[in-house]
């Protein structure tokens, strides 16, 4: 209890701010822990696990090698000229075929950090850990406790699946992350009514259809949503 002292009186205020203090760090270090959690799963036994798709995955590295060489080579303006020069030599890249977002994505991490198989798995489990969290903001915003959205978190994170591609050098992972970042602005959207929200969300969504084309599949979930919530409005 607040007490009354000979020199002032605290007010109630001054009695709840440790609680406030603890609060506002409850949501920081749950993030923490599910960015623990996926560099566990991504990288656990790194050295014993390898591409389980041996045509997709060196291509997807191979493809991230070229953007790498090209963002190194100073080269900006003549893409395509460049990309010609470098099948010349290394005739493995497909980044006509796949969507070039992830492939950019993962050269400027090359450029930045290095690049190596296991570079490229730290990525991906980083690309996890942020899905994690934004997974987690989306359970938040309805005002859901935090142990609950960690756990469910957690529960995403170790479902088959997601498991699976987390520990590749796939592009599923990097496209869930935006998809999943853009749901979160989506249901701020909802939340706030500000139309900035939409906007980064379909933003969002352009970047992970980048990466994956299957994240398109997620834009009539939000219409309907938006629909069901808000009506025609």
């Amino acid at each position: 209890m607040c007490h009354k002292s000979s020199l002032k009186i605290t007010s109630p205020m001054n009695c709840n701010q440790p609680a406030h203090r603890v609060t506002r760090f409850v949501d920081p270090a749950c993030c923490l822990g599910l960015m623990v959690v996926a560099l566990v799963i991504g990288l656990f036994d790194l050295q014993s696990s390898g591409e389980q798709w041996l045509e997709d995955g060196p291509r997807y590295l191979n493809n991230g090698a070229m953007m790498r060489g090209w963002i190194a080579s100073g080269d900006w303006l003549d893409p395509v000229g460049f990309a010609t020069k470098d099948y010349a030599q290394y005739p493995a890249h497909s980044v006509p075929y796949h969507p070039p977002g992830y492939a950019f994505l993962l050269g400027v991490w090359f450029f930045v950090v290095g690049m190596s198989y296991a570079s490229a798995r730290v990525f991906i489990a980083l690309c996890l850990g942020l899905a994690l969290c934004f997974f987690y903001g989306i359970f938040r915003r309805q005002r859901i406790a935090p142990w609950i959205a960690a756990t469910a978190a957690v529960l995403f994170a170790t479902s088959p699946e997601i498991a699976r591609w987390s520990r590749s050098a796939m592009s599923e992972i990097p496209g869930m992350l935006f998809i999943v970042a853009g749901s979160y602005c989506f249901v701020r959207g909802l939340d706030t009514e500000r139309g900035r929200w939409y906007w980064v969300a379909f933003a969002l969504a352009v970047v992970a259809f980048f990466c994956r084309i299957s994240t398109a599949g997620v834009l009539p979930g939000w219409i309907l949503c938006l629909l069901v919530t808000k009506g025609f409005r």
